[in-house]
């Protein structure tokens, strides 16, 4: 790969092959981009790994699909004309099962496959502009990430308890999300959605944990407990990461905050999700949004995912996250039908609303691989505390929910690295 970028190849037929690794290096993706730093970066460090000098840029597209058009011809012949009557009376074929015999060494001499020559030709130059789609479609998600809100400096190790302490593996990544919502008014907004997304590649899984913001925690930087969301407001990302690392012993890789409008946004641009809504939710959602919501199962647009999702004063927080998790899940779902431009945009969209430590070349990692592979994994959920493991209890005139330390930690690690989606299912 080296080489081909460089242009380095050692041989006569690859000279058409360098001019396009040449024009790629030198003319795509611009000169921030390090093609080696697509590397998956470590699970136990939040440092990209050193890449080397070469880099592309991003510009010169249309110069480069004409070099190819002009060679279309060296690569795939004459496509026209090929299988017609002239060709095939004029091309001499050979079967796998034809040999010729030698008679006078009386050797039986096997003689060599021209189509089969040929078909190699065709692969190679199918795969070849397989690779620069990929590659330009690479440089323009690269192009747009620019828009990202990276704010590295939010997340950093975890000073109260040490990485050995904590479960993880190298098949899991852990992206915890933090959902504001600014209808508060406040200068420091209370994280009303912790959303830890699993990416287990061991059981190819998507595994989503709600943690219920009334969990009566101790929050080691402050020295005190309080309620989980009372963490963000105390101390942002930092603070609620620490205080989840703490309390139920996983390893966080990654953060993401949004505002709960992003919902609008997102649904919206990825054509509405399909959402089943009860006759309480539809009258909740009338009563504070302002307009006439059905109950049943529609297909809705951003505004009622984004009323749907917000729904508080209804019945339990443990519903209330499972209202959540339906529209994260059914976000995933209407996803893998959209086309590429289409997530493009909404991507695009939504980027700048984004508050993460997550970076460009990690974002691009990740959007790969979810186009090759993450999409398709089935989506399973659970909410911590878990069931059986929590009771309702009054502190200070609060109303918070007290739990099982260890049932938790123990529900959490079970669920996330060991289970596989049919364990989950089979018990519910």
């Amino acid at each position: 790969m080296d080489d081909w970028f460089n242009g380095q190849g050692n041989s006569d037929k690859n000279k058409d092959d360098r001019k396009v690794g040449r024009i790629f290096h030198e003319d795509i993706f611009g000169s921030d981009f390090e093609y080696n730093d697509l590397r998956e970066e470590s699970k136990d460090s939040h440092k990209t790994p050193e890449a080397d000098n070469r880099s592309v840029s991003y510009d010169n597209l249309d110069s480069i699909l004409n070099f190819t058009a002009d060679k279309e011809d060296d690569y795939y012949g004459d496509f026209e004309n090929y299988g017609s009557d002239t060709e095939m009376k004029n091309d001499t074929r050979i079967s796998d099962d034809m040999i010729f015999e030698d008679i006078s060494s009386a050797k039986v001499k096997k003689v060599k496959k021209k189509g089969r020559s040929r078909g190699k030709k065709i692969a190679a130059s199918i795969i070849s502009i397989l690779l620069i789609l990929a590659l330009v479609l690479g440089g323009y998600v690269y192009k747009i990430a620019d828009g990202l809100n990276y704010v590295p400096e939010t997340h950093k190790e975890n000073a109260f308890i040490s990485d050995s302490e904590l479960n993880s593996s190298s098949d899991v990544l852990n992206i915890l999300v933090l959902g504001t919502d600014k209808r508060e008014n406040q200068a420091n907004y209370r994280a009303d959605t912790m959303m830890l997304v699993s990416i287990d590649k061991k059981n190819k899984a998507l595994k989503l944990t709600s943690f219920l913001r009334d969990s009566w925690v101790y929050i080691p930087e402050r020295d005190q407990y309080a309620k989980l969301n009372a963490a963000c407001s105390y101390g942002g990302p930092q603070m609620v990461i620490d205080t989840i690392e703490y309390n139920y012993k996983v390893k966080i890789d990654n953060y993401v905050m949004i505002d709960f409008d992003i919902f609008k946004t997102i649904v919206n641009g990825i054509g509405g999700i399909k959402l089943k809504i009860t006759k309480a939710e539809a009258e909740c959602i009338s009563r504070e949004g302002g307009y006439k919501c059905t109950p049943g199962t529609h297909r809705v647009q951003g505004r009622t995912a984004l009323w749907y999702a917000r729904i508080r004063h209804l019945d339990s927080d443990f519903n209330r996250t499972a209202r959540q998790r339906k529209v994260i899940s059914a976000i995933m779902k209407q996803v893998k039908k959209c086309s590429i431009p289409t997530l493009l945009t909404t991507v695009e969209a939504v980027l700048p609303q984004i508050q993460t430590d997550i970076n460009k070349t990690q974002l691009m990692t990740l959007g790969v691989n979810a186009l090759l592979s993450y999409m398709d994994y089935p989506i399973v959920e659970q909410q911590i505390p878990a069931k059986g493991s929590w009771w309702n209890a009054n502190v200070g005139g609060q109303a918070v929910l007290k739990f099982d330390s260890e049932k938790n930690i123990e529900a959490l690690k079970e669920f996330i690295y060991e289970k596989s989606v049919e364990d989950i299912k089979g018990e519910k």
